[in-house]
């Protein structure tokens, strides 16, 4: 997944000035004080940054959580950014969502499960958020992968195809924890957008339906 790290404002590298006044020049999807997990470079899992204000010549300025760190990332850098699932609002899933519509990445799933001090129903909590999202990062990996070069729908010759996507994923220094079998891959790809149109959110919503019914199931919910 490419990734974009702009931590200079605008001006100082080669862009048109910039006034710190706020303007609405035309309509982005973004709100100040808004959350987002997006992929930045050198780093090797999503990071949180906070939507603080959009300059006159349209480059948005976020800051890292919990540092003083600024990014800086043009509009169109950042329409392409939230298309392709570099860039996902932050919000907590709620039970009887709608699946079409919501856009999750559990805050949880940032937190660090080992924390010092915390209860087991709380660490419990912040591991299965991280699964869900690193789950959701491999598959979109490889539907992506299969939109470019189809490996058909045999079970068989799809194992194959992710056998060798995630060999050749690690050569390039990216290992993904988790195998997923051919019939999720598969579901995926019938659930989870279209060919060229595959953002991560799908992914995550899906994971998360999936687990709600894995747990409903488990209670003998029908």
């Amino acid at each position: 997944m490419t990734a974009i790290q702009i931590l200079k404002r605008p001006d100082l590298i080669g862009q048109p000035p910039v006034s710190d006044e706020q303007v609405d020049l035309d309509p982005v999807d973004v709100t100040v004080g808004e959350l987002y997990a997006v992929w930045l470079n050198d780093e090797p899992s999503p990071v949180s940054v906070e939507f603080q204000k959009r300059y006159t010549n349209g480059v948005l300025k976020f800051v890292r959580a919990s540092t003083d760190q600024e990014v800086f990332i043009p509009k169109d850098e950042w329409e392409t950014m939230r298309s392709d699932g570099r860039a996902c609002r932050v919000k907590v899933a709620g039970r009887g969502r709608d699946p079409n519509s919501l856009e999750d990445i559990d805050p949880y799933g940032f937190l660090d499960p080992e924390e010092a001090g915390l209860n087991p129903k709380e660490k419990t909590k912040r591991l299965l958020a991280k699964k869900r999202l690193e789950d959701a990062r491999v598959l979109r990996f490889l539907a992506i992968a299969y939109d470019e070069m189809p490996a058909g729908r045999g079970h068989a010759g799809v194992k194959a195809f992710i056998k060798d996507a995630l060999e050749e994923c690690a050569l390039d220094g990216k290992k993904f924890a988790w195998t997923p079998s051919a019939g999720a891959l598969l579901r995926a790809l019938d659930r989870c957008g279209e060919p060229g149109n595959r953002p991560l959110s799908a992914f995550l919503v899906s994971a998360y339906f999936t687990a709600q019914a894995t747990r409903a199931a488990g209670r003998g919910v029908a």
